[in-house]
């Protein structure tokens, strides 16, 4: 049964989409946080910095959502 035949489970069709791009945001709000030197490099906090800017227009407001508290927690 998806989400489309029980509106109860629309939510666990969006998670389920939507685990790629969630599980990419908790790996580098997890290497931010962890203080990992790869950030002091300043081509990957430019990297890190387009991705997350990337994702805060993605269309699904849960990855959005990630991606703008990891920039402003990060100041990225």
């Amino acid at each position: 049964t998806s989400g489309q035949s029980d509106p109860h489970l629309s939510g666990l069709d969006q998670t389920s989409a939507n685990y790629p791009q969630m599980a990419t945001l908790h790996q580098i709000e997890q290497q931010l946080n962890s203080g990992n030197k790869i950030f002091d490099d300043p081509n990957m906090r430019d990297l890190t910095r387009q991705l997350l800017t990337h994702a805060s227009k993605f269309p699904v407001p849960m990855v959005q959502k990630k991606a703008d508290q990891i920039q402003s927690s990060h100041s990225l």
